[in-house]
């Protein structure tokens, strides 16, 4: 896919960010079932009768293709006509000042 002009890619990061500062806040995070199956696909399911430990999470990673099941999010990318896969690299898109999230390598984003 071509390059997303500059302040479309801006508009486009600036509501990536809010979107995952939503759906990562704790209280939103404990209620999406979408998220919670993630999760559990990622790290394993916590301990019976149980939340996860802090410590069980570290190792969670997600990329953008991972959360175009939230609705809100794949609709981001289709009215940006942004692919996903395009946001592989962690530099195409600035995604710094995420509350719950970092950006890493191979534009895998980590819990925080």
């Amino acid at each position: 896919p071509a390059a997303a002009p500059a302040g479309k890619e801006a508009r486009v990061a600036g509501q990536l960010r809010q979107l995952l500062d939503f759906y990562f806040e704790p209280f939103t995070l404990q209620h999406n079932r979408y998220l919670l199956d993630l999760l559990a696909r990622r790290v394993g399911a916590p301990a019976p009768k149980g939340p996860w430990v802090a410590e069980a999470l570290l190792g969670f990673h997600c990329s953008f293709q991972d959360l175009m099941g939230l609705g809100r999010i794949a609709s981001a990318f289709a009215k940006a006509k942004i692919a996903p896969e395009a946001l592989s690299d962690k530099d195409t898109l600035e995604l710094s000042g995420l509350r719950h999230l970092r950006a890493g390598a191979g534009g895998k984003l980590h819990l925080q």
